[in-house]
């Protein structure tokens, strides 16, 4: 999916039920966005990460713009779709808040499997499209180089999606393709508090409002 990149990179933190930031700190800092956790599906039922409403009204509360996250757990095609639902379900209330992408987090050690690449494409190809289905957010999946290459077809989903990668290095990432839009770096300091953070490299709030308008 390429882009029109920002001259001047966007700081962004991503939060869980891990993460308690003081605000104040995280504002001061320069943060302009956060991605927050949304939860996960698993054994059939969606759990909702436990703080994803206390992070979602103290980023609107403190003007930062807003990205959400799924950790998959899908097995299917089919639970890779109510996974999706359940994701703009919980969302459904913040519509007007969320303007940075829904991104898909495929972390879980079973994924890292080389014969489960096409089924994991599947997966997140089908998670995105039923989150850009709705026409209210853009979609992306998050993921490392090790996974980019060996655990997924990346033609496939790169020129479609946004891309989030996870390097975490000192210089700047040799990973970053013309496709990536977002970046983590690492972790920054916030008042005591390390939070995993990131680069932006595209307006995402235009591009949402864009998006939404059907262009």
């Amino acid at each position: 999916m390429k882009i029109k990149m920002l001259k001047i990179p966007e700081n962004v933190i991503d939060i869980s039920y891990c993460n308690s930031p003081d605000w104040n700190a995280v504002k001061k800092s320069g943060v302009s966005a956060v991605i927050i956790r949304a939860g996960y599906y698993s054994n059939g039922f969606w759990k909702t990460d436990t703080k994803f409403h206390e992070h979602i009204k103290n980023a609107i509360l403190h003007g930062l713009n807003i990205g959400i996250y799924c950790y998959i757990m899908s097995d299917t095609v089919e639970q890779a779709k109510m996974e999706a639902r359940h994701v703009l379900y919980v969302c459904k209330q913040y519509i007007p808040n969320i303007n940075y992408p829904i991104f898909a987090d495929m972390e879980h050690n079973k994924y890292c499997d080389k014969s489960k690449r096409e089924l994991n494409t599947k997966i997140l190809r089908t998670f995105c499209s039923e989150i850009e289905k709705s026409g209210k957010y853009l979609a992306g999946v998050y993921l490392n180089p090790a996974f980019r290459s060996s655990y997924i077809n990346y033609s496939s989903i790169k020129p479609y999606y946004n891309i989030w990668l996870a390097h975490w290095t000192d210089r700047k990432s040799s990973y970053i393709d013309d496709n990536t839009t977002m970046w983590q770096y690492g972790t920054a300091n916030y008042n005591g508090a390390e939070i995993d953070s990131s680069y932006c490299y595209v307006d995402y709030p235009n591009l949402t409002k864009m998006f939404r308008r059907g262009g």
